[in-house]
Parts: C-alpha cells; structure tokens; sequence
C-alpha cells in the first residue's frame, strides 16, 4: 500500500505576516502576488452589524482592499464577531487597535487573519497550511497563535454569503530570520568580502510598524547538505527589543508638519508615502512644489534613534561581536541611512533587500516564505535535518 501524501492535493500554502502597520500575505512563492493593506480595525456591536449588512448587501465583498465580515467564535466563546479589516475600516466607526502580544488572543487575532483568507479564496477553502509572522520576543506566544488560527472559521458576508475556512496546519516564523534570509538571496550576500561560516554571529536590526528589535543569530551549517543554517537567541538580553517603531515617527512628523508649516496647514489626510518620502529625503512635494521638512523630520525620529542608540551600545556591544548588521522591516525604507550612517559603526552594514529599498517593506515576508518553502519540501520528503 503506497504512503499517503503529506499534504492534500487540495492543500494552498500562504505566507502571513500581519504586523502592527501593514497586514502581509502570499500565495507560497508567489513574490508577484504579494499583497499588502492596512492594520486597520473596527469592530461592531450586533445592532451596528445589521446597519452594515442592510447599507452594504449589494456591494462588492471587497470594497477598496477594506473587508466587511461576521465571524463565529470557537465553542467557549459562541458569540458572533463582526469587523472591518482594511484601508478604509476607519470610514465605518472608531479603530480598536492591539498591538504587539495583545493581538494575538482569538477574535482579534482571527479578524485579522480572516481578512487575509478573503482575499484569496473569496468562496472559502477547505485545506489552508499556513506559514505567519512573529517578532523574536514574541516566540512565547506561539501557542497561542496556532490555537487563534488553526481550525474552522464560520464567516458571513453583508451579502448573507457563508464562507468557512481550515486552516490544518500553522507554521511560525521569526520576523527579522525572515529578513537575514531575504537577504542571503541578494547580489550582496554572494558578492562581498563577507565569509559567514559556522561560528559567525550575525546581528539583525527590524524597524516594524510599532516594535523595533535586535535578534542576535548564531550561524550554523548543516554539512549534509552544505547549506547555511541561521539559528536566533530568544533571550531579551541578548535579543532585546521596545515599543518604538516607525509609525510613532510618523505620527510625529504628521503632527509637527500640520502645526507648524503653512504648506500643510488644514491638510485632512498626509499620507504615510508623503511622511516616508520626508524622512527619508527630507523633502515633501506639496503641489508639485518641494517643501523643506529636515527639522521637522530630525524632530520626530529623535525618540527612536536614542532608543536604538542606547540598546545598540548597552546591549548589543556596538555591533563588536557581529561579522555583519542586516537591517530590515518596513521602517528601514526610511531610516536605513541615518542608521547606517550615524549609528551603526560597523564594516558590513546592509539593508535586508540590498541595494533596493523600495522593497524592504516586503523583505521579511519574502525570506519567511523561502523559510516556509523548505519546511514543506522536508516535509514531503521526511528528512527531518
């Protein structure tokens, strides 16, 4: 009798990483289909549920990368959960936001993962095998994000329309690993003076949405098969972290941007691509007209840049130990310059994507995905090592 498969024929693969600043997904190498929307969250009482379920019946299921659902809870929680997830959630009511550890306890950890299924399988799917995001300091929770993701979820759309999604299977994988290996794939890591061997130590700097890390990774080979092996140090100490990221910059910048320069007196909305492009080159069009905010910008990341300054002299040794310093996380489209150039004094400083920062944003998802791929081919394969 032949060996049953590992996985279905029906089984999809998607890598996940739904951060504290953008919600992240593909289709298991698929790097053309990456997707990205906003953590952007309203929740509704019943009342307000039928309100949306009457004003939106006939509208698409997907209005402007923004999803309306109800969702049941599992069998301890029967009650039924309704939310927006997306761009624009903030049009239907006030955001309730949790961050870092707190998001991942179930209805709002299943909201946010529910919104990612919609936007691939808008009919539902029967065998999901899943590959998400967690921050180093979060490896703790583990647990508690399979319990939130693996099993059925029972959704209705405004529509009526019922959909399930099962997840079978859930594999987690560390952010900033995520982006090491992205960067082990780039033009850089093959063609620079930098020789990582068994016994090299690599340090790891990820600006996220509202964490910023260090991990400290040993590396290691596997002589099998002759291939890197990068292995983290969950320990605070050694792999600290803080609640700082670059939307705090943001939300600075914004603020001091609307008060104090005429240009953006009045503005209602600027955007966080109008705030990036200011941090990182000091300048923001208005009009098609360059408006200098340098002072503005020095103003706003002056928290951040201290904080990472003083863990990376207090904890991490300023980089001493370290054959090189891999930069990544959506923060460091903006920042990685500063740092490079002001902070981190060391020989072999890179940015997870390389010499292409536009991309950086999906630098850890792109390396978990490549994490996720060889989970399943050891998998399929029953090679453990």
């Amino acid at each position: 009798m032949a060996d049953r498969p590992r996985f279905s024929e029906k089984a999809s693969f998607v890598t996940g990483d739904l951060g504290n600043q953008l919600l992240k997904l593909m289709p298991i190498g698929m790097r053309t289909e990456m997707s990205a929307i906003r953590h952007s969250v309203v929740a509704f009482n019943d009342s307000e549920w039928e309100t949306m379920k009457e004003r939106y019946r006939y509208s698409p299921e997907r209005y402007s990368n923004t999803f309306l659902f109800s969702f049941k809870g599992r069998e301890e929680d029967p009650r039924e959960y309704h939310f927006a997830v997306g761009d624009h959630a903030a049009q239907f009511g006030s955001q309730v936001k949790l961050q870092g550890e707190d998001k991942y306890e179930y209805k709002y950890w299943a909201g946010l993962l529910i919104s990612q299924l919609l936007s691939l399988f808008p009919d539902g799917h029967s065998h999901v095998v899943m590959a998400l995001a967690h921050p180093t300091r979060s490896v703790g929770q583990r647990d508690i994000m399979g319990l939130s993701t693996i099993g059925r979820h029972y959704v209705t759309l405004p529509s009526g329309k019922e959909v399930k999604f099962t997840v079978r299977e859930m594999v987690p994988w560390d952010e900033p690993v995520g982006g090491l290996v992205r960067w082990s794939e780039s033009l850089q890591a093959t063609y620079n003076s930098l020789d990582l061997d068994e016994g090299s130590q690599v340090m790891v700097l990820d600006i996220g949405g509202g964490i910023t890390s260090f991990t400290h990774v040993f590396v290691d080979r596997d002589k099998k098969k002759k291939k890197i092996v990068f292995n983290p140090v969950y320990e605070e100490t050694t792999s600290p972290s803080f609640d700082l990221g670059i939307q705090s910059v943001m939300d600075r910048l914004r603020a001091e941007l609307l008060k104090n320069v005429p240009q953006f007196a009045g503005m209602k909305r600027i955007p966080n691509s109008m705030l990036e492009s200011g941090i990182r080159n000091g300048v923001i069009k208005v009009s098609n007209e360059p408006v200098n905010v340098s002072a503005q910008v020095k103003l706003a990341q002056t928290q951040l840049l201290d904080s990472i300054s003083g863990m990376y002299a207090n904890y991490m040794q300023s980089g001493r130990p370290y054959n090189a310093i891999i930069c990544t996380g959506g923060g460091m489209y903006s920042m990685f310059e500063t740092l490079k150039n002001q902070i981190l004094a060391h020989k072999f400083v890179y940015s997870a994507t390389g010499d292409e920062l536009s991309n950086i944003h999906f630098a850890n998802l792109q390396g978990g995905d490549e994490i996720f791929r060889q989970w399943i081919q050891r998998e399929k394969t029953g090679d453990g090592a």
